[in-house]
């Protein structure tokens, strides 16, 4: 806390400011440690850090928490008691007197009621925006956030584990984000202000959908977005899981549907031996009835003999013939019957083809997805234009369907925010820093039909980025069979 304390006075100093305020929770946290998931501000009131160049570092907490909270060595509590015009008066009491010392505060967070009472104190329109210092700062991560931010990327990766149970055809979607939340829960995630989604087929291409009561279908798309909280800091990635035309489940890695897929080779082979023997075996009996044949020969000869015998025979033949005409015509009624459903069948067979064509183009664009975001892995080094990255990312995207739609955000940093600064835009200022985090997120939406986003998290070493997530990026074998979950 110390290092992170002097590296806030730091940026202060380089822009002239004397004194700092904090209200957001999480730049509270971030300069006092004081974190709690207990209470919303409303019920347990504001929060405020005050920060200056003369040493002052103080906490400022609604009666009773200051007798709760331990602040860190060095960190002075005060209490009050009451709303927003308590606070700002027990604010303007630690404020310098002296007009050239600037005092600058995260104003985005200061709320109307607390601005206008700090007006009254005569501070409200003094105030320098101090957000871009603070966020930063929070860019660059310590050794012990980063330890958090791993910590909250294992309870994702154990939250993508249960997708891969949970996605199958049939299910709802809310069913496999209730499912996703709990185990992360149980496994020790404290909650965030980032809300799972579980979007499938069609929904996929709105990017954030609220996951319904919708059932998930074979032959679609389903993006699996979370996020966990360990000590307030949230991790973020995604995943898109691809139903195969049996409607199977996206099991992890998909192994369990290729060892299915690869078992029903074997027995199909099984099958075509089993019929390979059977040919054998009516092969002989199509020998014994060649002998059964022959010996038949004798036979006609003797039925020529009854032929005028039989000639009464043949009268009661023909009238059976037109018995059988009738049969005829009614087995050519069924033809033209059967010929209609064979016509239904051929029908079948061309819809089954674009559902096919279709799932093959999933396939295809969860590919090409998959292989941009390793590219992207590779080119973030410290020195790297963000704007570089940004550009890259939606070239390719383009490339990859120029007729898709991308959403707004292709990538951001994580930390006590599973999105704040820096976004991955094309007008970023800012070059990669070792110990950053970024999740990126390169997606694309085919609107009314489908969407694949998938995400990583990575933390930029001094030689370039290492990729924070353990579960796999569902890659798909294009060399292999189409039903297969990677």
């Amino acid at each position: 806390m110390r290092q992170r304390i002097q590296q806030v006075k730091a940026a202060m100093a380089a822009h002239g400011i004397h004194t700092l305020l904090t209200f957001d929770p999480k730049n509270v946290n971030y300069l006092t440690g004081f974190h709690t998931t207990a209470r919303p501000i409303w019920q347990i009131g504001r929060t405020a850090c005050l920060l200056s160049a003369g040493g002052t570092w103080r906490l400022f907490l609604p009666a009773p928490w200051d007798r709760e909270y331990a602040p860190p060595p060095g960190c002075e509590t005060v209490s009050y008691t009451g709303g927003d015009e308590e606070l700002a008066r027990a604010l303007c009491g630690h404020l310098p007197t002296d007009s050239r010392k600037r005092t600058a505060a995260d104003l985005d967070a200061v709320p109307a009621p607390l601005y206008r009472a700090l007006n009254r104190c005569g501070w409200g329109d003094q105030l320098t925006d101090a957000r871009l210092l603070l966020a930063r700062c929070r860019m660059i991560k310590s050794p012990a956030e980063i330890r958090l931010l791993e910590q909250a990327v294992g309870l994702i990766d154990l939250g993508l584990k249960t997708a891969g149970q949970a996605v199958a055809e049939g299910a709802a979607e809310q069913e496999v984000q209730a499912r996703i939340d709990a185990a992360m829960a149980l496994a020790g995630s404290q909650g965030c202000g980032f809300t799972t989604k579980v979007i499938s087929g069609p929904n996929g291409s709105y990017p954030h959908h609220v996951a319904g009561p919708r059932k998930i279908t074979a032959r679609s798309a389903v993006i699996v977005d979370l996020s966990a909280s360990v000590s307030g800091y949230e991790s973020d990635s995604a995943r898109t899981f691809l139903l195969p035309p049996g409607g199977g489940g996206g099991e992890e890695g998909g192994g369990e549907i290729r060892a299915a897929y690869g078992g029903r080779r074997e027995m199909n082979g099984e099958a075509r031996t089993a019929y390979a023997g059977r040919q054998e075996v009516n092969g002989g009996a199509w020998a014994a009835y060649a002998g059964r044949q022959e010996i038949n020969g004798g036979a006609w000869a003797a039925y020529a003999g009854h032929q005028e015998i039989n000639g009464g025979a043949r009268a009661a033949y023909a009238g059976r013939q037109e018995i059988n005409g009738e049969a005829r015509a009614a087995y050519a009624g069924r033809q033209e019957i059967n010929g209609g459903a064979r016509a239904v069948y051929a029908g079948r067979q061309e819809i089954n083809g674009e559902a096919r064509a279709a799932y093959h183009e999933l396939l295809e664009m969860h590919h090409g997805i998959t292989e941009l975001l390793l590219s992207a892995g590779k080119r973030m080094k410290p020195g790297t234009p963000i704007r570089e990255l940004h550009d890259f990312l939606r070239a390719e995207l383009t490339r990859l369907n120029p007729a898709a739609v991308q959403a707004g955000t292709i990538g951001h940093g994580v930390g006590l925010r599973a999105h704040e600064y820096p976004d991955l835009t094309g007008d970023c200022p800012e070059l990669l820093a070792e110990n950053m985090v970024l999740a990126v997120e390169p997606a694309l939406y085919v609107p009314g039909r489908y969407g694949i986003r998938i995400e990583n998290m990575f933390h930029i070493g001094p030689e370039g980025a290492t990729t924070m997530n353990r579960y796999p990026l569902n890659r798909y074998d294009r060399e292999g069979d189409d039903d297969g979950n990677l």
